[in-house]
């Protein structure tokens, strides 16, 4: 039957995606853990710039595969690694130097921006993928109601297309006579 093959693609948005969610977290603040440790070993001849980049890539990492959430805790994350260990005076989040202050604001903005747009790619990406499965079903509902003979057996098609779609228990066509009114159910 149609709708059989289409009700296994059907999905609950957000089950299980905090549990991931949360995986992917710890794996990620591991990666700035490595991160941070790499360029503690260069702090001295690295640039800020470089470093910064360096987050940004794991924080638009983090984004693009578990969401917003994720990239904003790893910007934030970073911001303070990155302000502890790499920026002088060391282990302390004072800023020795008034530009710093510039490039740890501008990786903060990008790494909170670049969380966001992957965000709001992922759900316009969701908004499509959903737009075409109603468009299958249409289509489904066309072929099924084209593929025979006569009118009632048209509305029988799309009874059970509908039936096999939805969750209902039953489905009804109420059809009302042209003489006198009286409406009668067509399909139960």
């Amino acid at each position: 039957m149609l709708g059989t093959a289409w009700s296994s693609r059907i999905s609950v948005p957000g089950v299980g995606h905090a549990a991931a969610a949360a995986r992917g977290l710890g794996a990620w603040l591991l990666a700035v853990a490595a991160a941070t440790a790499v360029l503690w070993s260069v702090r001295d001849t690295a640039h800020e710039a470089h470093m910064a980049l360096a987050y940004l890539l794991i924080v638009l990492g983090g984004s693009a595969r578990h969401g917003r959430v994720v990239g904003l805790v790893l910007a934030v994350v970073s911001f303070l690694s990155f302000n502890f260990f790499l920026l002088p005076p060391y282990y302390t989040l004072a800023i020795e130097d008034p530009l710093d202050w510039w490039v740890l604001l501008a990786f903060l903005i990008t790494g909170a921006v670049a969380a966001e747009l992957f965000h709001r790619t992922q759900k316009a990406r969701a908004t499509a993928e959903r737009r075409t499965r109603e468009v299958e079903r249409l289509s489904a509902l066309g072929a099924e109601s084209l593929s025979v003979p006569r009118a009632v057996d048209a509305v029988a098609a799309i009874a059970r297309v509908i039936g096999a779609e939805l969750p209902v228990a039953s489905v009804e066509i109420w059809v009302r006579s042209e003489d006198d009114g009286d409406r009668s159910v067509l399909l139960a």
